[in-house]
């Protein structure tokens, strides 16, 4: 009952609390509004008294502008107090300043008298008139001529040396939202003790239902395959589950407070602390928002690995960390056992077919004497499969060297445009069996950069023969070697059919290869275009698909300068 009480209280107090600030809010937005139209009013008014004003003295002569000015205020006079109130206490006022006197040049609504009155200048009445006679234009809360507290907006009409001032009484404004606030402060106590009465038949199967959801939450969390863990804006524990007990070692008890550079091995643990830090004062995010692989460490100081997925949420006004961590030990050794059984059976083939295509080129070459046409197809058809095979064999293994950091690359001052020229004339013959053409558009002179000669070459000679290959009969295929920003970039574009949109995000992914049947007529490993990003990746370069507006595919990659710091291994 106590507690019914308390939450009573409560909720009286946030009634009146949210009721006073909703219609203090309403009344602010409409006391907005009604200075806006009174500036508007204010201001129009005097506009086109100037207007009226000038068209009166526009072709008086210079003896006639004081007669002539008089009339002009006479008629506006008897025009404005036709149509000067609004609301229940809004009024126009014009003023005129007379030795150490404001003059009103209008009836006051709100007095006895019809007459115009006057104030000394030095009266702490009529603010908003007094500020419109020295210049100013505004709005104000202030005095008026009655001493009532009015919103007025003021406004000088130079050509005639007076000023218009609209304005309406506080009290006007304040009474509808008076009036509201004590109709909702009466709704408001009504339905509060109707909530009270019903709150008693209510609360017992809400809280059971908190309570089952805050169990059904702590069991997701308990029984997660997946290790949860969280940490505060320090960098400390403050929830591990039991799939986070098994993988790293530590239990619940041992692992919550300590900063969770506990489960990071080094260098990477001296570094956490900082990647927070910048976080927070920089926004610039490693892994939050991200998943990545990295290595944990184990109570017993086993370092493994494991796939992190950071998310960030806001609790109690302190920003918290959440990382669900897997245990990829077994994925990586798949892997490793995958890599190996690929590299065996590669170099397991590479010795048969090099034997099988030594003694095809023989056959072929007449060493046993002259063919029939028939068995000399066949024969060829042989060869070109062992071709294929032996060219499948090495993207292979040059595609598993490159994963697993094998292949070491030999890096000099070597000439790109070298490189272009003869990777131009070694694929000329292949170009040609495909009836396409190869132009080199432009080559920029003394074009040194740091690289491995024979990688690099194996790179343009793959785009050289892809272009080949799906060029149409007769195709010219445009090879340029132009300055980029960064250094130097090789363009390879054909008037093939091109690649379509939906293999654009993917076309260096490894296998990836646009149409099965055209490209597998074509030849290919789907291998090529993943190699050679590998290879202008450990070059610091980069390497894409332009989009050509003439039609085909245009690829590119571009290379840093000779004077450009490139690491020696991959």
């Amino acid at each position: 009952m106590r507690r019914i009480s308390y939450l009573t209280l409560v909720m009286i107090a946030v009634a009146i609390v949210v009721g006073g600030v909703a219609i203090g809010t309403l009344y602010q937005t409409a006391f907005e509004v009604k200075r806006a139209d009174l500036v508007q009013m204010a201001q129009s008014q005097a506009r086109l008294i100037e207007s009226v004003a000038r068209i009166d003295t526009r072709n008086a002569k210079a003896s006639d502008i004081s007669r002539i000015r008089q009339k002009t205020l006479s008629q506006l006079i008897s025009d404005i107090s036709t149509y000067k109130k609004f609301g229940d206490t809004g009024e126009y006022v014009l003023g005129d300043n007379d030795g150490d006197e404001i003059v009103f040049l209008l009836p006051h609504r709100h007095l006895p008298s019809k007459s115009s009155e006057s104030i000394p200048s030095k009266s702490i009445l009529a603010e908003p008139m007094r500020r419109a006679l020295t210049g100013k234009s505004g709005t104000i809360v202030g005095l008026d001529y009655r001493g009532e507290m009015v919103l007025a907006a003021h406004e000088p009409i130079s050509d005639l040396d007076i000023a218009i001032v609209a304005k309406i009484d506080i009290t006007e404004i304040r009474a509808p939202f008076i009036r509201a606030g004590g109709i909702a402060a009466g709704i408001g106590l009504l339905i509060i003790c109707i909530g009270v009465i019903l709150f008693r038949f209510i609360i017992t199967p809400i809280s059971q239902r908190i309570r089952e959801s805050e169990e059904r939450h702590r069991q997701i969390f308990e029984t997660a395959v997946d290790a949860i863990i969280s940490i505060d804006e320090y960098g400390n524990i403050d929830a591990f589950n039991s799939a986070a007990e098994k993988i790293f070692g530590y239990a619940a008890t041992e692992a919550i407070g300590q900063n969770v550079k506990l489960l990071i091995p080094e260098p990477h643990a001296a570094n956490h602390d900082g990647y927070i830090s910048r976080y927070k004062t920089t926004g610039q995010k490693n892994i939050i928002g991200t998943g990545r692989e990295v290595t944990g460490l184990r109570k017993n100081g086993d370092e493994f690995p494991m796939s992190l997925a950071v998310s960030e949420t806001q609790m109690r006004g302190a920003q918290h960390f959440t990382g669900i961590v897997r245990d990829i030990t077994d994925l990586k050794q798949v892997d490793r056992l995958k890599s190996e059984f690929v590299s065996t059976v590669s170099h397991e083939l590479r010795t048969p077919l090099t034997s099988i295509r030594g003694v095809l080129g023989l056959i072929t070459g007449g060493a046993f004497g002259e063919l029939s046409g028939q068995l000399q197809q066949m024969i060829e058809l042989a060869q070109n499969n062992a071709i294929r095979l032996a060219t499948l064999v090495d993207d292979l293994l040059d595609m598993e060297k490159l994963q697993s950091g094998q292949i070491e690359f030999k890096y000099e001052r070597i000439s790109l445009t070298d490189i272009v020229t003869k990777s131009v004339e070694t694929n000329q013959p292949f170009a040609e069996r495909h009836k396409a053409a190869f132009n080199i558009t432009h080559a920029e002179p003394n074009a040194f950069i740091s690289g491995d000669f024979g990688r690099l070459t194996q790179v343009l000679s793959n785009l050289l023969s892809n272009a080949a290959k799906f060029s149409p009969e007769g195709g010219n295929i445009e090879i340029s070697l132009e300055p980029c920003a960064t250094g130097y970039q090789v363009n390879v574009s054909d008037n093939g059919p091109g690649i379509p949109d939906e293999f654009k995000d993917r076309i260096f992914d490894r296998f990836t290869q646009v149409d099965g049947s055209d490209t597998r007529g074509k030849g290919g490993t789907g291998l090529g275009l993943n190699i050679s990003k590998q290879i202008i990746d450990a070059h610091d370069g980069t390497i894409g698909l332009a989009s050509n507006p003439e039609g085909g595919a245009k690829f590119y990659f571009t290379l840093k300068e000779h004077n450009e710091d490139i690491s020696h291994t991959t």
